[in-house]
C-alpha cells in the first residue's frame, strides 16, 4: 500500500514567516489535523508544527495574549516524516527510530515529484495500514509454517518407510524396542522369516516377490492392527507387541498368523504361496537386553525354520544350548562398539606383471577371548541380525582408510558395502567425507556390491551408486554369475568392474560350463571395457589359464591372504605360476 492510496488533509500550509496565530487559528479551524507543513516560498516543507506543540501552550491562561504575535518559528520541527504518494508504507515505516515512532502518529507531509506541498497523510490511518499489512504477512508466515511442517512430516515419514510395503523399516524397529526395554515395558518381539521367497524371486522374478512382501505386510496388519509392524529388510518382518504375554493363547494368535501367511495370494503367474518361520521372544521374561531380546527372537524363528516353518517361542534350554553361537551374539555388540571388528586387507593383482593393483577390505574379529576364533560367515549374519551392520561398517571402514592413507597412491582399496548402507541417502556423502578426513583420494576407494544390495531397491541403489561414481570412486559387481540377473545389472549400474565368483574360477579347470562362464565374463568386460577380477585363486593352473584369457586382475590365497597390513603377494608363488 502507498501513501497515496490513505485519506489526505488538504489543509493550507504555513509560510516560513507566519505568526503563531495562524497556526492556532488553523488547528481550530480544523479539529482533525494533528499536524501543519511551513513551507518556504517555492511551496517546500522546511518544517512541521505539531497541534500537541501549540494548541498545549495557547489553552493555558492568557496564551493566546502571550502567543498570537510568537513567530513560528520558535515551535518548529524538521519536516522529518516527508513522503511521496507512490511511496511504500512500509517501507517509510519500517526506516523509523525508536523515537521517531512515538510521534509519526501526527501526520506524514505529502510532496508531489517537484517536492512541493499536497497535503497531511493523518499518522492514524497510516499505522492502521501498518497494522492490515502486518497481519496479512502473519497470515501469509502462518501458512508458510504450515506447509513446511507438512514437508517436513512427510520427509520423516518417507525416511522412517519401507517403500514397498508401506511398514516401518529397521531403524525405526530398533528404536521402538530400545524405548520398550527403557521403560522396561513387558513386550513381545516377534520375527517373521518367509520360507520360499528367494525360490520365487529365482523362478518368477522380483515382481512375484514384491507382491509376496506386500501381501505379508498386509496380512500381518490384518491379524492384528494394534501391532508395531515393520520390514527389516530381505524378507524378514518384526512386530512388537506391548503388554503380550507368551501364554498359550497367544501362541495360538501366532499360529493364525502362520495359517494367514500360508494362504495362496494372486500374483503375475497366478495363484502362489510361501511359508512362514515365525520366532517369539517375551521381554523381560526372555532377555535383559536389546541385543539378548533380538537374539531370543532370532533363535526361536531359526528353530522354526529348521523344521520347516511353524511357530516357536524361546526356550532357553534349547536355544542356548548352542553356546558358540550364544557367546559370540553376547560379545557382539560390545566387539562393534569397541571397533575389535578390523580390517584385513587382501590384494588383488595384475595378472599379466603382477604388480599388487589394490586391496579388498575384508572384516575380521579381534574381539574378546568367547572360546575360538570365529570367522566372517559366523559373526556378519549376526551382527545383521542385531542391528549392528552399519556400526561396524563405518567403524572397519575409518580403520581401513586410516591404515590405507599412507599407502601408493596408485592402489585401489576396495570396500563390501552391505544393502544397510543404500537405504540411506547421505551414504555417499558420510563416506566421501570419511576418505578426505583419512586423506585418502576419492579416485583410490571402490565399492563392492552383491546382488542383493541391488534388489532391496534397485532404482534407489542405482541413485547412490551413480552419486559415488560422480564422485570419483569405482564400482565393482561381487560374485558375478552367481544370480540370475546379473545382465540386468551390467547394464544399469556404473560398473568398472566384474568379480567372477570364486566357484567358476576353481571348477573351470574340471567344469566345461564354468570354464565357458569365466571365459564369457572376461569378454563381457573386455566389451564393456571395464575391468575384470577372478577370485579364489589357490593354483598356479588357474592362474596360469586366467593370463591366457588376458583376465585384468586375481585375487586369492596362492597371491596373497587377509593379513592386517599392507603387505605384497608372495613374489615367488606368483612368478612360479609363470
Amino acid at each position: 500500500m502507498t501513501f497515496g492510496a490513505l485519506r489526505i488533509e488538504h489543509t493550507s500550509p504555513l509560510q516560513a514567516g507566519a505568526l503563531c496565530r495562524e497556526a492556532i487559528d488553523q488547528f481550530v479551524a480544523h479539529p482533525s489535523v494533528r499536524l501543519l507543513a511551513v513551507v518556504d516560498g517555492a511551496g517546500k516543507p522546511v518544517g512541521a508544527l505539531s497541534r500537541t506543540k501549540i494548541i498545549v501552550k495557547a489553552a493555558g491562561q492568557f496564551g493566546r495574549a502571550l502567543y498570537d504575535k510568537r513567530p513560528i518559528t520558535e515551535f518548529l520541527d524538521p519536516p522529518r516524516f516527508v513522503v511521496t504518494a507512490d511511496q511504500a508504507v512500509a517501507d517509510i515505516a519500517g526506516s523509523l527510530s525508536g523515537d521517531e515512532v512515538t510521534v509519526a502518529p501526527d501526520g506524514y507531509i505529502l510532496v508531489d515529484a517537484d517536492g512541493a506541498y499536497v497535503g497531511i497523510v493523518d499518522g492514524l490511518d497510516v499505522l492502521r495500514a501498518i497494522l492490515e499489512q502486518n497481519t496479512r504477512l502473519i497470515a501469509k508466515l502462518n501458512e508458510e509454517v504450515k506447509i513446511r511442517a507438512s514437508a517436513e512430516r512427510e520427509a520423516r515419514r518417507l525416511a522412517d518407510t519401507d517403500t514397498l510395503t508401506g511398514l516401518s523399516n529397521r531403524r525405526i524397529f530398533i528404536e521402538e524396542t530400545e524405548v520398550a526395554v527403557a521403560r522396561q515395558e513387558p513386550s513381545v518381539l516377534v520375527y517373521i522369516d518367509l520360507d520360499r521367497f528367494k525360490f520365487l524371486n529365482d523362478k518368477y522374478g522380483h515382481v512375484v516377490g514384491d507382491d509376496a512382501l506386500r501381501t505379508t505386510g498386509e496380512r500381518i496388519r490384518a491379524w492384528r492392527p494394534d501391532v508395531f509392524v515393520a520390514r527389516l529388510g530381505g524378507d524378514e518382518f518384526g512386530l512388537l507387541i506391548p503388554g503380550a504375554t507368551l501364554d498359550a493363547n497367544f501362541e495360538s494368535e501366532l499360529s493364525r498368523l502362520h495359517e494367514l501367511l500360508c494362504e495362496p495370494f494372486i500374483s503375475k503367474p497366478g495363484a502362489v504361496n510361501v511359508g512362514a518361520s515365525i520366532g517369539a521372544a517375551a521381554f523381560p521374561a526372555d532377555a535383559t537386553s536389546r541385543v539378548e531380546w533380538f537374539h531370543a527372537a532370532d533363535k526361536a524363528m531359526q528353530r522354526a525354520k529348521l523344521n520347516q516353518g511353524g511357530v516357536r517361542r524361546f526356550d532357553a534350554t534349547i536355544d542356548l544350548a548352542q553356546a558358540k553361537h550364544a557367546r559370540l551374539t553376547d560379545s557382539m555388540s560390545s566387539a562393534v562398539a569397541d571397533s575389535m571388528i578390523r580390517p584385513a586387507f587382501q590384494p588383488f593383482v595384475n595378472v599379466a606383471t603382477g604388480e599388487i593393483a589394490g586391496y579388498e577390505v575384508l572384516a575380521r574379529w579381534f574381539g574378546p577371548d568367547i572360546g575360538f576364533t570365529p570367522g566372517p560367515n559366523e559373526f556378519i549374519p549376526i551382527v545383521e541380525r542385531l542391528g549392528l551392520i552399519d556400526d561396524m561398517f563405518w567403524s572397519v571402514a575409518s580403520q581401513a582408510l586410516d591404515v590405507f592413507s599412507v599407502a601408493d597412491p596408485k592402489l585401489k582399496i576396495a570396500l563390501n558395502v552391505s544393502p544397510i548402507q543404500f537405504s540411506n541417502r547421505m551414504f555417499p556423502v558420510r563416506l566421501a567425507a570419511l576418505a578426505s578426513r583419512s586423506g585418502v583420494r576419492f579416485d583410490q576407494i571402490e565399492i563392492e556390491i552383491t546382488e542383493t544390495a541391488m534388489f532391496r531397491d534397485m532404482a534407489h541403489t542405482v541413485d547412490v551408486l551413480r552419486h559415488l561414481s560422480s564422485l570419483g570412486m569405482s564400482i565393482a559387481l561381487d560374485d558375478f554369475g552367481t544370480g540370475y540377473s546379473s545382465l540386468t545389472l551390467v547394464k544399469e549400474l556404473p560398473l568398472t568392474k566384474l568379480k567372477i565368483d570364486k566357484s567358476f574360477v576353481q571348477s573351470a579347470s574340471h567344469s566345461a560350463s564354468s570354464e565357458k562362464i569365466v571365459a564369457a565374463a572376461i569378454g563381457l568386460s573386455k566389451a564393456l571395457n571395464i575391468q575384470c577380477c577372478a577370485e579364489g585363486i589357490e593354483d598356479t593352473r588357474t592362474l596360469n589359464h586366467l593370463r591366457e584369457l588376458e583376465c585384468d586382475l586375481a585375487q586369492g590365497y596362492l597371491l596373497g591372504r587377509p593379513s592386517a597390513h599392507l603387505v605384497g603377494q608372495s613374489r615367488s608363488a606368483y612368478h612360479a605360476a609363470g
